[in-house]
């Protein structure tokens, strides 16, 4: 398709008769024509999709972009176009490209499949030369881009803190550049927050002042109580609400997170990035925190004093739960260690990444390990008791399996009864009696008092 640019002053201005003919050029001023009048009524919809139709509407060499500019309406008004030579490009793989193809390593590796470990690693190493070339990878990281890519590295458990300076960097800018025109919308602007925090960005200045105007200018504010110092809320109702259909693989992220293994998987088959290390490990290998000998010395290479009481979250997901309870200032949870186990790969990646990035990595530390598995190696060999343990939100299986051929969302929508329940104790569900009495047994032994909370949507679960 038909690349196009903001003006940069970086390219070199074309004659546009040498590459289109006169129906294509007519075409082209007539729909930037339709798309300066519907953008003058605020009908901003409508001239979105008439810029999707320009773009469409010409083929163009590899090198040439098409460049629309808006003239304000301070003077005047109104659109022109122009054909250019981009000179910004630079070879390989974008900066948001290199953030997919490290997503679909962290997806792929969750599933199973083999990668050598300094696959992301170089991944990285690329994006940060190609950052250093602000000028110029500023124009491919446009809009909501730069955010995009902090999430999905953050997604892929990298934990760099250069990058994710850079990123949040660039967000800020393009906050500040087209946060307050009025094509830019609210959710716009929200997007690009939800997203820096989902990536574990906790403050910024630059970002959250650019919103903060940005809004204002909508005559928009936040929801009550918030404000520019705290735009940026990891534990907000958004960007938990975005963690969250990650972690649930809703229909739509199911679907990107399997483009992004696709698009590793082809870049590995082309060779495009070649591992330099024979020995190919799971990508997990560093982040599950898996146990070899069950002693209690292995607790003492994780926690900074594996003798305090301990929390534990078993099936904690992307660990929103102990991400907020270790940050916790409160004398319950101050002097404690945390803990939490899943069978995602994904998630424990995303989780440790997190930890580590803010410094909490010393007492807070995620497993990739079976529920029951994990709780047996807690009351076999760790030194310290267990204050509490948490069960939240425990996923069970439906009454029925999809029929084949049939979309699993229909499919669940069309079985009987509640579909929340196991269909026997035998069949999967996360809380077996297995699991009770090992939790039972780490309590018993534990400080008076210790607990065990278990929160679920449906009540039928709970009981």
């Amino acid at each position: 398709g038909t690349r196009h640019s903001f003006s940069s002053g970086l390219n070199e201005l074309l004659n546009s008769e040498s590459l289109l003919s006169k129906d294509e050029r007519d075409r082209l001023s007539t729909l930037v024509g339709r798309r300066a009048d519907s953008r003058a009524r605020g009908d901003y919809a409508t001239a979105d999709s008439i810029k999707k139709e320009i773009y469409r509407s010409v083929s163009l060499p590899q090198d040439v972009v098409l460049q629309i500019h808006d003239v304000p309406r301070r003077d005047g008004g109104g659109s022109t176009w122009k054909l250019v030579r981009d000179a910004t490009l630079m070879e390989g793989q974008t900066v948001l490209q290199l953030a997919h193809a490290a997503l679909g390593i962290a997806v792929a590796s969750s599933k199973g499949r083999p990668h050598s470990t300094r696959d992301v690693d170089l991944l990285v190493k690329q994006a940060k030369e190609r950052l250093d070339k602000r000028e110029l990878v500023e124009l491919e990281l446009k809009g909501r881009k730069a955010a995009d890519a902090s999430f999905w590295f953050t997604l892929a458990g990298v934990t760099d803190p250069d990058l994710f300076d850079a990123l949040t960097e660039i967000s800020g800018k393009e906050l500040r550049r087209y946060g307050t025109r009025p094509s830019c919308r609210a959710k716009d602007i929200w997007h690009v927050l939800e997203r820096l925090a989902a990536a574990g960005v906790r403050s910024d200045k630059t970002v959250e002042q650019a919103a903060a105007t940005a809004f204002q200018s909508k005559h928009n504010r936040p929801s009550e109580g918030q404000n520019a110092t705290s735009l940026l809320d990891f534990h907000s109702d958004r960007c938990l609400l975005m963690i969250w259909k990650f972690s649930t693989r809703q229909r739509k992220q199911r679907a990107f997170l399997q483009s992004a293994v696709n698009h590793w998987e082809k870049q590995a088959s082309q060779r495009v990035i070649a591992s330099q290390s024979s020995d190919i490990t799971q990508a997990n290998d560093t982040v599950d925190n898996a146990f070899t000998t069950g002693r209690d010395q292995e607790w003492f290479d994780l926690f900074t004093n594996p003798r305090l009481p301990l929390v534990v979250d078993v099936g904690c997901g992307m660990a929103v739960s102990l991400l907020g309870l270790a940050q916790c200032q409160s004398d319950e949870y101050s002097d404690v260690n945390f803990a939490g186990v899943d069978l995602s790969g994904l998630s424990i990646g995303y989780a440790n990444g997190l930890s580590r990035r803010w410094g909490l990595d010393g007492r807070l530390q995620f497993f990739v390990d079976n529920a029951e598995s994990f709780v047996k190696r807690v009351l076999d060999s760790y030194p310290g008791p267990v204050r509490l343990c948490l069960i939240q939100f425990p996923t069970p299986y439906r009454l029925k399996l999809p029929r084949n051929g049939i979309d699993e969302d229909k499919a669940s929508i069309d079985q009987k009864g509640n579909s929340q329940l196991p269909v026997d104790g035998t069949s999967g569900f996360m809380v077996t009696r297995r699991l009770l009495e090992l939790i039972h047994a780490v309590l018993s032994r534990g400080e008076p008092g210790a607990s065990l909370l278990i929160q679920s949507n449906c009540a039928d679960v709970a009981v």
